[in-house]
């Protein structure tokens, strides 16, 4: 949760992804890499994160408004791109210069940050 806070997403997703090898179903590294790809511009590889987490935590409300949140930008980077998009790797890249040409707003990342932490129980 620290990188996350410190806006370190790739360090995050890496942390995560070691804790999730040695544990597949550590429900708070898959929802907090989930979150570190969003904020990286994969949603791809976040909506497969967040749809791991309404499997193994299916009341688990961060997650299914992060999995909601990531199908509707992917659907309206297909809509803005005319059809032009035509593999995840080209949403990916859509999304990673909308995250470059942000305005460092972060809005709502202390609002989600709070809703994980009801949402997902200590440990697994």
């Amino acid at each position: 949760m620290a990188l996350l806070k410190l806006h370190c997403y790739s360090e995050a997703e890496k942390d995560c992804t070691l804790a999730i090898k040695k544990d597949p179903k550590f429900t708070k590294a898959v929802l907090r890499r989930a979150v570190a790809r969003k904020n990286q511009g994969k949603l791809q590889s976040a909506l497969k994160d967040a749809h791991q987490m309404t499997i193994l935590a299916p009341g688990n409300a961060a997650a299914i408004a992060l999995h909601k949140q990531l199908q509707v930008a992917i659907r309206k980077l297909q809509a803005a791109s005319k059809g032009n998009i035509n593999s995840p790797s080209d949403i990916e890249t859509m999304m990673r210069l909308k995250v470059t040409e942000d305005d460092g707003d972060t809005s709502g990342e202390e609002e989600f940050e709070a809703e994980e932490e009801k949402a997902v129980p200590d440990g697994k």
